[in-house]
């Protein structure tokens, strides 16, 4: 789910719900990507405070909040006041050097990431990093050993709309990042063993993708223009992918 600040409100009160309903009864993730390419966000009612409102009947869902937006570090504390889980920040955001920047810091992009990251886990949420098809994954590895991320969004397609083609690219970037992972023990021995960072993919997920991402390396495939487009329907459309992954 993209939104921008122009068409955020009216949007967010119909079809955004309505969204996250249809998706409950499917996922322990709700996704919301924030889009500002310019400006400061200004909104009566953030993306989370609504969206975890409809999650309340479900208090196992965990709230990602995916911010591209400049300047991230400005809305760290309110979407941590607002009730995300998780904030997902993009590595180019930090990278990019911006005139208007209030936080003017030297020092290099992977030591401006852990500080923001570190910033995120100080405002009591976990933390996350979203990677363009166009950057390494190699750069964003000191942010990793750091211990700040539990998760890595890479995104298969640009960023800005839904309905593009996965880049297979991001099959390496996710094989790259499992063999990282591994081989620094970076697994947890919590609750079955399960992996303390996750790795995420999205855009261009479909039923011929997913199992292939799925044995790449990802842990959680986002889904939208796939399950919402689908011909018989998004029930039908998860079943199918669920099937040509053999999971339950």
């Amino acid at each position: 789910m993209r939104l921008t600040r122009r068409y955020f409100g009216r949007f967010m009160k119909n079809s955004l719900l309505r969204c996250v309903r249809l998706c409950m009864p499917f996922q322990n993730f709700v996704v919301v990507v924030v889009v500002v390419t310019t400006g400061v966000l200004e909104l009566e009612e953030s993306p989370s405070q609504a969206i975890r409102r409809s999650c309340n009947s479900n208090n196992q869902t965990i709230l990602d909040v995916h911010l591209c937006v400049d300047r991230p570090h400005r809305y760290v504390d309110a979407m941590a006041s607002a009730g995300a889980d998780r904030l997902i920040f993009q590595w180019e955001a930090v990278v990019i050097t911006d005139p208007k920047d209030d936080n003017k810091k030297e020092g290099s992009c992977a030591e401006k990431a852990i500080r923001l990251a570190k910033q995120v886990k100080d405002a009591g949420m976990m933390c996350g990093i979203s990677i363009n098809p166009s950057t390494d994954v190699e750069d964003i590895y000191a942010l990793l050993q750091t211990g700040y991320v539990d998760l890595v969004d890479v995104l298969a397609v640009e960023p800005g709309f839904g309905g593009q083609r996965f880049q297979e690219g991001a099959l390496t970037k996710l094989s790259k990042l499992r063999q990282w992972r591994d081989e620094r023990h970076i697994n947890s021995e919590r609750q079955g063993g399960a992996p303390q960072l996750k790795l995420l993919v999205d855009g261009g997920i479909n039923g011929e993708t997913a199992p292939l991402a799925v044995e790449a390396g990802a842990d959680i495939l986002v889904a939208g223009t796939f399950l919402f487009q689908h011909p018989k329907g998004f029930n039908e459309g998860v079943a199918e992918l669920r099937q040509r992954m053999t999971i339950s």
